[in-house]
């Protein structure tokens, strides 16, 4: 299969599809011609199709991602902002590491 969707020697292959016999008989000419010669008609057209959808979905994706970029995904004004302010309380460390306290009943104390 790697073969034929490559485009490389399929003939070659559909031919030898297409005279095939059953097992301990010697191949004849077109004994398995119509449905060999569909078999790859309709391997060629699935795999046609299957390859163009890709591309598309490929080309598709990476203008899709170049919009984002530039216009920061397809958000308005106040959701760009939303998500800047969401951004740096998320992802920025704190200013001042808290130290527990050093006696454990300090609860205890100050009561």
């Amino acid at each position: 299969l790697v073969e034929v969707a490559s485009v490389e020697m399929w003939p070659d292959r559909m031919y030898q599809t297409m005279d095939a016999t059953p097992a301990g008989e010697a191949p004849k000419r077109n004994a398995n011609g119509a449905p060999g010669a569909l078999y790859f008609v309709g391997f060629f057209i699935v795999g046609s199709f299957l390859v163009i959808s890709l591309v598309i979905s490929v080309v598709v994706d990476g203008y899709y991602l170049q919009y984002a970029k530039e216009t920061g995904g397809g958000l308005n004004r106040t959701q760009s902002l939303w998500m800047k302010v969401y951004r740096e309380i998320v992802f920025r460390p704190p200013v001042r590491i808290i130290q527990p306290p050093q006696n454990p009943d300090w609860a205890a104390q100050s009561r």
